[in-house]
């Protein structure tokens, strides 16, 4: 290794120029890398979606979804099946394995489907794909003093230019419903030409028709083609539809009334009010959001550059909260290593200290060579690593620089210095970097989306300490062996030499003493630590220090979800969230006249309505967290007061989104219905008494009403058949669809039927002429029995079984949902599943992700644990020694959750993953301080002395380390943006982790190795009979004393 630096220290050029091949790498890499929310995610979920027109949602479980789900048992790589299955369609969705290939999976998915033969005729084709991951980029409105027709030819347009630009593929419109041509057949005139639905379906698609017959390959080449195709209402009138045998040609007018129509479903959005089209504009993982948002901003001033009678307006831009924590953690990053060369050029010499910190950008630029190789974004987890890292980069720094300082301070030339110095801590940086290495490879190993979200973390501190290690060892000896400090010429800083001297009195005076009690009273000081251990496992136990399974982030929205009684009408529906919005805005004005609020908090209002006729959806946007001093918690809450009860509501809630899905989240499945439906009510009635949730909602969507149609003796005495009559009334109801009209980029369906205005009342059923099989007309009230009943509009299904899911909210941030779900598992679900004997629960949503996290910790944790041990064990030679180390990691907890304490935040998955975190930095100091301490011993110090002088020539380099990394996080700690609270859990128990874990080395780490060693004492007292000296028990003195031996004999 000493050639190694011996030949970078001697071609400095050499080192200069791959350090310009590195800043050139990475500059480019970095302008390369795509920019993105969150850590880009791999495709996981593969979609089947089928199309049965007119079949019930019973029709499709049976005949398509059942079918499909018995198909899928045994292909690999499948994780779980979920599917719904409703009126007209089924929609499974097959979510993939995490390690599974996606592409393997999905041709695995298409050929289950396609052996199934024996699907229902009248489905249309299956469409199997692999759901493409979009980014959330912007949603823009339509609005205007024109109808809804303007309104879509606009939107279309504007989709159409949306999709041109660069960067942008995904754009999607809602607010209409699709046109359709309802051919609106009537009854009277129908029969007296004895026709059918069918006949007249059959007749326009056998005669609109545009088709090729061929050519006539002569001199002159000639196509041959029937074009008989009308794409209008208007234009299709003419068509015929019967010849009669007096020769006269019954049209299409004679029977029916045609007109342009849209779809009979509910699709309507409105904004601030005004009936709007909205656009949503995503972006795949390949393309740059911000670039895509940029463009969409441009063509929204360009497009209302143009005037007219419809504005377009930007409703949520989905970039600002990201660049607003990019610029957060730019701005944290940039003052945190200002903080940090502060801080080392006060406490080291100042061109150590500068060399130091170009340390830092070096790594970073070699990370990001590495990080676009493997496809990171840059992203709010990928910047976060990149500050988190940055204390350890220091601190390999520090210790190359301080131990080339020490061997010049012993008389050696500049050269020799730097060569010798950097030789003597390489194995000890090479064992801390691989160390931490392997403890921040936990989370790739992670499954699920947590997996996805911290692995970029875990790359970022990989690539960057490896590039570190590259710089602290070769590039950082060449700079320093060319300073003045290594020099005669040095001159002494006054500045610098007052705060050495303070932080020395510091060490003496202050914490020498302490270092010596503990020292010298180790069995006080342990149960000191473990006391301090057992309080604070007390206080999360107790819920003085609070703990969920995910955060509450705050945002800047809150949704008011709207359900009521199915087949409620759409008008209904439309008069009930009016009066909620009314009351919306009341309180709106209620915060401007508050004095603790002072000013209106909403700033826009959005509203949808559908699919079904009796579901709305509004989402109020807030002003920014920053401007407000309410939580949208407690806004949610305030919606929830000043709009009382809704009498007709089934499901009313008022909630913000959260990434990591709802706090209450269970899952019943089973092959019995009406266990499962009493299952969820009674569960939902327990977790409602402890008064510690609000707006429980199940996914069960029941009681569609219904008109069981049965033959009575009278229609089966005329050969009437249940299908024949069913089919009858469905072409008239439902209709027949009869053919497909291209009009430019839309699809358009013929529909032959009733006219809306014949088909909404029992009455007209009824009285529905239908035709014997011996050509006799009757009604159907004459044949058949109509009987009221409740149906089903959906039915869900969870690997294969029916499933029934209950989401809520927590009634208060103060909740402590860790307790509450554990007391539902223990306490609430036990007897309801021995009532109902036969369902599978599954805690869903956050629980789900966290279920993974423990699946993870304890399949891959060991092997991480293994892994950090034999290294550990490779660079001290002892096993003893690791364990004394290791045994440090649990009090790790005591900082961090203090820390979380402090500022009032509950601990939660984010923050067991800063405690991973924390473990390779602590792990790092530690290893550093024991190669430091062998040193020593193999110097013939005895044990006790090593270990004063190991602490006390440690303690600068680790205090260091501390505040550095302290200060590169504390900026984001005391964030009150919005957009720092994600990360601030991680960055509380990193930081409050380090101060606490610093004093545990160089206070709690002397009293293990000291337990240790007495420990082999005692072992060896009893084996040999003679008790030895605790030097002599050292892998460290024993190797000094044969390579004694050894160059004796030489």
């Amino acid at each position: 290794m000493k050639k190694i630096i011996a030949f970078c220290v001697q071609n400095q050029l050499l080192v200069y120029l791959a350090m310009f091949l590195v800043i050139i790498g990475g500059v480019i890499s970095a302008k390369r890398m795509n920019t993105s929310f969150f850590p880009a995610q791999k495709e996981k979920f593969i979609q089947i979606n089928a199309i049965y027109p007119g079949a019930s949602p019973s029709e499709i479980e049976e005949g398509i979804t059942l079918k499909i789900e018995e198909n899928l048992k045994g292909v690999t790589g499948i994780d779980r099946v979920t599917s719904t299955s409703s009126e007209n369609a089924a929609n499974i969705l097959v979510e993939i394995e995490t390690k599974a290939n996606a592409d393997l999976v999905l041709q695995d998915v298409k050929n289950a489907v396609d052996q199934i033969s024996n699907f229902p005729e009248g489905m249309e084709q299956i469409v199997v794909f692999v759901q493409e991951v979009v980014n959330f980029t912007s949603k823009l409105a339509l609005v205007g003093d024109v109808d809804i027709n303007t309104l879509e030819e606009t939107a279309d347009l504007v989709e159409d230019e949306l999709r041109s630009l660069p960067n942008i593929s995904q754009v999607s419109v809602y607010g209409y419903s699709e046109e359709e041509v309802e051919v609106a057949v009537r009854e009277n005139d129908l029969r007296s030409f004895g026709l059918s639905f069918q006949d007249i379906a059959n007749a326009i698609g056998q005669q609109n028709i545009e088709v090729t017959g061929g050519r006539i390959m002569a001199d002159t080449e000639t196509i041959i083609r029937s074009d008989h195709k009308e794409y209008s209402a208007d234009e299709l009138l003419d068509l015929t539809i019967k010849v009669l045998p007096d020769g006269r040609r019954v049209e299409l007018r004679d029977v029916a009334d045609l007109r342009e129509d849209r779809a009979e479903t509910t699709n309507a959005a409105f904004f601030n009010g005004q009936q709007a089209i909205t656009i949503t504009v995503n972006t795949l993982n390949e393309e740059n959001i911000l670039d895509a948002a940029d463009a969409v901003d441009q063509y929204l001033m360009d497009f209302n550059k143009r005037g007219g009678a419809v504005e377009l307006v930007l409703i949520q831009d989905g970039t600002v909260t990201l660049k607003e924590r990019i610029t957060l953690l730019q701005e944290n990053g940039i003052l945190g290593a200002v903080l940090v060369f502060i801080l080392l050029a006060l406490f080291l010499r100042i061109r150590l200290a500068f060399w130091v910190a170009v340390g830092i950008p070096i790594s970073f630029l070699g990370m990001f060579i590495i990080a676009n190789l493997v496809g990171i974004t840059i992203n709010v987890l990928s910047l976060f690593g990149m500050i988190l890292v940055i204390g350890i980069l220091v601190d390999d720094g520090i210790v190359v620089g301080e131990n080339i300082f020490q061997h010049y301070e012993r008389g050696k030339s500049r050269l020799q210095s730097v060569i010798d110095g950097t030789a003597e801590v390489f194995p000890s940086v090479l064992s801390a970097i691989l160390t931490t290495c392997v403890a921040f490879a936990f989370f790739l190993f992670i499954e699920g989306r947590l997996g996805e979200f911290f692995g970029d973390v875990a790359i970022v501190v990989i690539a960057a300490l490896g590039f570190s290690l590259i710089e602290v060892l070769l590039f950082l000896p060449a700079h320093l062996a060319h300073i003045k400090d290594l020099s005669d010429e040095a001159h002494p800083n006054k500045i610098k030499e007052q705060v050495e001297q303070l932080l020395i009195r510091f060490r003496d005076v202050v914490f020498q003493p302490i270092m010596n009690f503990t020292i010298h009273h180790k069995l006080f000081t342990s149960l000191v630590v473990t006391a301090a251990f057992i309080l604070t496992i007390g206080a999360f136990k107790g819920g003085l220090i609070q703990g969920v399974f995910f955060p509450n982030i705050e945002q800047n929205t809150v949704n008011v979800t709207l359900e009521l009684p199915s087949g409620t009408s759409e008008r209904v529906t439309v008069e009930t969230m009016d009066y909620i919005m009314e009351r919306v805005i009341r309180l709106n004005k209620e915060y401007a006249d508050r004095e603790d609020v002072g000013k209106e908090l909403f700033t826009d209002y959005e509203v949808r309505y559908g699919p079904q006729s009796n579901e709305a959806l509004a989402t109020i946007y807030l002003v920014g967290s920053e401007e407000r001093n309410i939580r949208s918690f407690d806004i949610s809450n305030d919606l929830r007061r000043i709009v009382g009860p809704i009498p007709r509501a089934e499901k009313l809630s008022y909630a913000t989104q959260s990434p990591f899905g709802k706090p209450i989240n269970i899952s019943l499945a089973g092959n019995d219905y009406n266990n499962l439906r009493a299952a969820i009510d009674e569960l939902k009635v327990a977790i409602m008494a402890t008064g510690e949730a609000k707006d429980l909602i199940t996914n069960d969507k029941v009681d569609q009403p219904e008109l069981n149609v049965s033959l009575n003796d009278a229609g089966r005495a005329m050969g009437f058949t249940e299908l024949g009559l069913i089919s009858q009334i469905r072409s008239g109801f439902f209709g027949y669809e009869a053919q497909r009209l291209q009009r430019g980029d839309d699809e358009t369906k013929v529909w032959v039927r009733y006219a809306r205005e014949d088909r909404q009342s029992l009455d007209q059923l009824e009285n529905m002429q239908v035709r014997a099989p011996n050509g006799q007309l009757v009604a159907v009230k004459d044949i058949a029995t109509l009987e009221r009943q409740n149906g089903l509009i959906a039915i869900n299904h969870r690997d294969g079984r029916r499933e029934i899911t209950l989401e809520g909210e927590i009634a208060s941030l103060e909740t402590n949902v860790v307790q509450l779900l554990g007391r539902v598992q223990s306490e609430l679900l036990p007897p309801i599943l021995a009532k109902y004997p036969g369902i599978d629960v599954s805690m869903e949503g956050q629980q789900r992700d966290t279920a993974k996290l423990q699946k993870s910790i304890a399949t891959v944790g060991p092997v991480i644990l293994i892994l950090i041990l034999a290294l550990l064990i490779i660079s001290f030679r002892s096993y003893s020694q690791s364990f004394a180390l290791l045994m440090l990691i649990p009090f790790g907890l005591i900082g961090a959750a203090w820390g979380h304490y402090i500022h009032d935040q509950p601990m939660s998955i984010l923050s067991f993953l800063g405690l991973i975190a924390l473990i390779g930095v602590l792990l790092n100091d530690g290893l550093v301080y024991i190669n430091a301490f062998n040193g020593y011993l193999g110097e013939g110090i005895k044990f006790n002395d090593a270990l004063k002088k190991t602490t006390l020539s440690r303690f600068r380099p680790i205090f260091l380390t501390t505040i550095t990394t302290s200060a590169g996080l504390g900026p984001l700690i005391f964030e009150k943006s919005f957009q720092a609270q994600f990360l601030i859990p991680m960055a509380i128990s990193i930081a409050y982790g380090m101060i606490v874990g610093s004093l545990l080395i160089i206070i709690f780490l002397p009293i293990t190795l000291t337990l240790t060693n007495r420990v082999k004492v005692l072992a060896k007292w009893l084996w040999v009979g003679e008790k030895p000296s605790r030097e002599s028990m050292e892998q460290a003195v024993k190797r000094a004393n044969q390579e004694k031996i050894t160059f004796s004999e030489s």
